[in-house]
């Protein structure tokens, strides 16, 4: 309801923010303001747009750590859109800020992008080192949610190079953590990944006991991957 004033509060903000300190501090808000159902709903040109907005007026408010969390999202923005080497470039740019500032939790966050862009243009070795370095900042600062988040991408990037013994023991440490805080989406996610796995080295009837506990999960939350483990499971009926 309330969509045509925030547009008109951002264009007037970013008409004037290098006239106004008062629009540069609202260009380098707005978008913080409204994160999670700007990430839903805003088209990713539009948000590309704000995002530079927000960018240059925390340049020119002199605001280090919004300047690394603007160039970040811009790196995660482009991601989402298919474009991993640009979102390497502001990844990489958010990195360098988040060390020079000592800010761990987003040294950490940039440090695992990076590791998602590189495994999305197929190179998973190099996006191992980055998973493990993001790795070693979460359980340094205690942050379990992105400790989990980080074993389980290790996970998939040995998976991804055909090393399912390897990939196995990194889901089943992220799928420990998924259930010591609760992560029920997750634990279905891994159990699934898990399954795939054991699969590939041959164990069959257990990764039909895992694909069944994924979907058993992904039913109750009513997730998307409930359909992914339904036809795994369909498939390994017809093997039969």
């Amino acid at each position: 309801m309330e969509w045509s004033n925030i547009q008109a509060g951002v264009y007037w903000a970013e008409e004037n923010l290098l006239s106004d300190d008062f629009a540069a501090e609202l260009c380098n808000t707005y978008y913080y303001a409204g994160l999670d159902v700007l990430n839903l709903r805003l088209h990713p040109d539009k948000k590309i747009s704000w995002l530079k907005s927000a960018l240059t007026a925390s340049k020119q408010l002199g605001d280090g750590q919004a300047e690394g969390v603007w160039l970040g999202s811009l790196g995660q923005a482009h991601a989402a859109m298919g474009q991993p080497e640009k979102a390497i470039e502001y990844f990489q740019m958010a990195l360098e800020i988040a060390q020079q500032i000592k800010d761990k939790q987003n040294e950490g966050a940039w440090l695992g992008s990076l590791g998602q862009a590189h495994t999305a243009m197929g190179q998973p070795e190099k996006a191992i080192e980055y998973f493990q370095m993001a790795l070693e900042i979460a359980q340094q600062i205690k942050d379990k949610r992105n400790e989990g988040a980080w074993l389980g991408s290790l996970g998939q990037a040995h998976a991804a190079m055909g090393q399912p013994e390897k990939a196995i023991e990194y889901f089943q440490m992220a799928l420990e953590i998924a259930q010591q805080i609760k992560d029920k989406r997750n634990e279905g996610a891994l159990l699934g990944s898990l399954g795939l796995e054991f699969d590939k080295s041959g164990q069959r009837e257990k990764a039909i006991k895992l694909t069944e506990a994924a979907l058993a999960i992904s039913e109750q939350i009513n997730s998307s991957n409930a359909k992914i483990a339904e036809k795994k499971l369909a498939e390994w009926q017809r093997q039969k």
